[in-house]
C-alpha cells in the first residue's frame, strides 16, 4: 500500500515538473519570437507589410530579411512580384536571352523580363545572377516599368536613382541614403512602395491604378490603403446573346444594369458574388426581353436590392412575371423612370435620357438609356435602344459624349446610326453578344461605323467579360 502510495506521489510531481517545464519552454519560445520580430523590425518594416498584405511582396523562412542585400536576380524576381507579373513568368517558357550564368529556378522569370525590356543583363552572355543588385539596377527595373526607356534617351542606367528623385518617387532624405548605404531588401520595400504612386509616363494613370486595372490588386483594398483616390469598374459580363453590366466603385457602391438570359443566371450571380462587396444599390431593368431580365430573378434572391429602377413597359412572360413576383416578395422599392430623372451614387451621377416617348411598338424602344458621369470622364448604358431612340436623343441637344459606350441591341445594325456614333464620339465601344450567335450580331454595318470615327472595340463574344476602369480623369484599358 505504501508502495502505490509512494508511485502515486512520484506520477504526480512528475506530472507538475513537465507542466511547469511547458510553460518554462513556452515563455521561452514566445521571447524568442518577440525578440526575432523586434530585430526584423526597422524603418522599412510597415512598407513591406503594406506591399506583403497586397501581395506584392513577400518575405522567406526568415521573415522579410529587410537588411539582407538581394542578388540580381533575387531583385528581378521582386520586381516581377512587386508588379502582379509572376504567375505570367512562371508560365514564360520561351528562350529570349543567351544569359548562361542564370539557374534553372530564374530562367523563366528572366526570359519574361527580358522579353518585357525590363532587363539587359550586364553583358551579352551574362545576366549576373549572383552580384548584389545596386540601387541603380533596381530603379532601373522600376523606371522601364513605368515607360522610361533608357536606350531612348529617357535616363541613364548610371543616373537612374537622381532620374527616381527628380520624378518624386522619393525624397532627398532617401536619395542621400542610398547613396551612401547597400541596397537592402528594406530598400527594395520602401522604393516599391513609393513607386505605386508614381504616373506612368505619358500617361494619366498611376502605376497603382495600372495594378488596380490589371486586377492584381481589388480596387476596394487600394482604396482602404489610402492608395487612389474612388475608381469606377465597368464589368460588361460575358452572359452569351444578352446584356449585364455591374457598376462598381471603391467605396463599395455597386450598380447592375440589366441580368442576361436565364440560362447564363447561374454563371452570372457566381461573377456578382465574386465582386459584390455588400449590396446593390441600383437593379436596372433596361426592357423586358429575356436576355436582359432572365437572371434579374436570382440576383433579386441572392443580394440584397435598394431600388429597381424600370420603365412603365409590361410583358406577358414567365421570366417577367418570376421577376416581379420576386421583387414583391423581397419588397423592393420600385421607380418608374422617365427621360429627365436623375440619380447619384457617391460620385457616380445618372441621367435618364431615354424613353422619351410614352408608348412604343417595340419592346427594345424601351430601353433605358443612362447618361452617366463619374468625375471627369463619362459613359453610356444604351439596352437595346434602336435608332428612333438615338433620334430622339440627338434632338433634344443635350451633351452625350462619352469616353465608353455600351453598343445598342448588341452591335444589330437597327442601333448606332451614324450621326449619333459621331455625337457620342466614343474612345472605348463594348458590344455584348454571344459566340456565333443565330442573329449575326454584330453587324458589319456597326463595326463600320465605329471604325469609321475610329473607336476601340471590346466583344464579349471574342474578349469574354470585359472590365474597364475609370481613375476620374481617364478610363484605363
Amino acid at each position: 500500500m505504501d508502495q502505490m502510495k509512494k508511485r502515486a506521489k512520484q506520477k504526480s510531481l512528475q506530472k507538475k515538473l513537465f507542466a511547469a517545464t511547458a510553460i518554462i519552454l513556452s515563455v521561452i519560445l514566445l521571447i524568442g519570437i518577440y525578440v526575432t520580430a523586434a530585430s526584423e523590425t526597422n524603418e522599412y518594416t510597415p512598407y513591406a507589410e503594406k506591399l506583403n498584405e497586397l501581395n506584392l511582396f513577400l518575405g522567406t523562412e526568415k521573415g522579410f530579411e529587410l537588411e539582407r542585400a538581394p542578388s540580381r536576380l533575387e531583385g528581378l524576381v521582386l520586381l516581377i512580384r512587386f508588379l502582379g507579373r509572376e504567375e505570367d513568368a512562371l508560365q514564360f517558357s520561351q528562350k529570349k536571352h543567351a544569359f548562361t550564368d542564370v539557374p534553372d529556378w530564374g530562367k523563366n522569370y528572366v526570359n519574361y523580363a527580358y522579353s518585357m525590356g525590363l532587363t539587359n543583363g550586364i553583358s551579352q552572355s551574362r545576366f549576373g545572377s549572383d552580384l548584389p543588385i545596386e540601387a541603380k539596377a533596381y530603379l532601373t527595373f522600376i523606371l522601364r516599368a513605368l515607360g522610361y526607356n533608357d536606350q531612348k534617351g529617357d535616363f541613364r542606367y548610371e543616373d537612374a536613382v537622381e532620374k527616381a528623385l527628380l520624378l518624386h518617387i522619393f525624397d532627398t532624405v532617401f536619395f542621400n541614403k542610398l547613396k551612401s548605404e547597400r541596397f537592402l531588401r528594406g530598400h527594395v520595400a520602401y522604393v516599391s512602395y513609393c513607386a505605386l504612386a508614381a504616373k506612368r509616363k505619358d500617361k494619366d494613370e498611376t502605376l497603382i491604378e495600372e495594378l488596380v486595372a490589371h486586377n492584381t490588386v481589388r480596387q476596394e483594398k487600394a482604396y482602404d490603403m489610402g492608395l487612389t483616390q474612388n475608381m469606377l469598374s465597368l464589368h460588361f459580363i460575358d452572359v452569351g446573346q444578352g446584356l449585364s453590366v455591374l457598376v462598381k466603385d471603391s467605396k463599395g457602391n455597386e450598380l447592375l444594369f440589366d441580368a442576361g438570359d436565364n440560362k447564363t443566371e447561374k454563371s452570372l450571380t457566381a461573377y456578382l458574388k465574386e465582386w459584390i462587396t455588400g449590396h446593390l444599390e441600383y437593379a436596372v431593368m433596361s426592357h423586358m426581353h429575356a436576355d436582359h431580365i432572365g437572371g434579374m430573378d436570382q440576383v433579386l434572391t441572392a443580394f440584397q436590392v435598394d431600388r429597381a429602377m424600370m420603365t412603365n413597359e409590361t410583358a406577358n412572360t414567365k421570366t417577367y412575371q418570376s421577376m416581379m413576383q420576386v421583387l414583391e416578395e423581397k419588397k423592393v422599392p420600385k421607380e418608374t423612370v422617365k427621360s429627365g430623372d436623375r440619380y447619384q451614387m457617391a460620385d457616380l451621377k445618372m441621367a435618364v435620357i431615354s424613353p422619351q416617348r410614352e408608348k412604343y411598338s417595340s419592346s427594345n424602344d424601351y430601353s433605358i438609356v443612362l447618361y452617366c458621369s463619374f468625375m471627369g470622364t463619362n459613359f453610356l448604358l444604351t439596352g437595346d435602344a434602336e435608332t428612333i431612340n438615338e433620334n430622339d436623343i440627338l434632338a433634344q441637344k443635350t451633351t452625350i459624349k462619352a469616353d465608353v459606350l455600351q453598343v445598342g441591341h448588341h452591335g444589330s445594325n437597327t442601333s448606332s446610326g451614324d450621326s449619333f456614333i459621331k455625337a457620342v464620339a466614343p474612345k472605348l465601344a463594348v458590344i455584348s453578344c454571344g459566340k456565333n450567335n443565330s442573329y449575326g450580331h454584330p453587324h458589319q454595318e456597326t463595326m463600320d461605323t465605329l471604325k469609321k470615327y475610329k473607336v476601340t472595340v471590346y466583344r464579349t463574344d471574342l474578349d469574354g467579360t470585359v472590365v474597364l476602369y475609370s481613375n476620374g480623369r481617364t478610363f484605363l484599358n
